[in-house]
């Protein structure tokens, strides 16, 4: 089976990065499940991550090395770039620090021709994922 060269491109945008952020911590949830090892991280199942704006944020959290302990393997998981993100976010790039109303379970839960955007995302997800793990094994 030929090997597929697999990019990882993170949008920017998204009330203030929470989409493209919360994207990732679900993505690296289900692989870490599938791998059955929780020290896995998105980096291990693609050749080359980018980004745009929040999302070259988060590329650069998420591959930055653990200098410490491993240092070929990235430091942060991907809930804690997202946290670190959001902390940089709010301390920097918004004196106020208050964040909008809208929160990532109001958008999700909008429906769109009937269906809930979560499922249909959550089916999407699922299939990228186990296009990732087949392609990986």
């Amino acid at each position: 089976m030929a090997r597929f060269i697999r990019i990882l491109s993170i949008d920017g945008g998204g009330i203030r990065g929470i989409i493209p952020g919360q994207v990732l911590i679900l993505l690296e949830q289900r692989l870490k499940e599938l791998a059955g090892n929780q020290d896995t991280k998105i980096a291990d199942y693609f050749d080359f991550i980018a980004g745009t704006s929040t999302g070259g944020i988060l590329t650069c959290i998420s591959l930055c090395p653990d200098l410490e302990k491993k240092p070929i393997r990235p430091r942060f998981s991907a809930e804690e770039a997202v946290e670190l993100y959001l902390r940089i976010d709010s301390e920097l790039l918004y004196a106020n620090g208050e964040m909008d109303d809208a929160s990532i379970e109001n958008i999700l839960a909008l429906q769109q021709d009937g269906t809930i955007i979560a499922e249909k995302f959550d089916e999407a997800l699922d299939s990228f994922i186990h296009f990732l793990v087949e392609e990986d094994g």
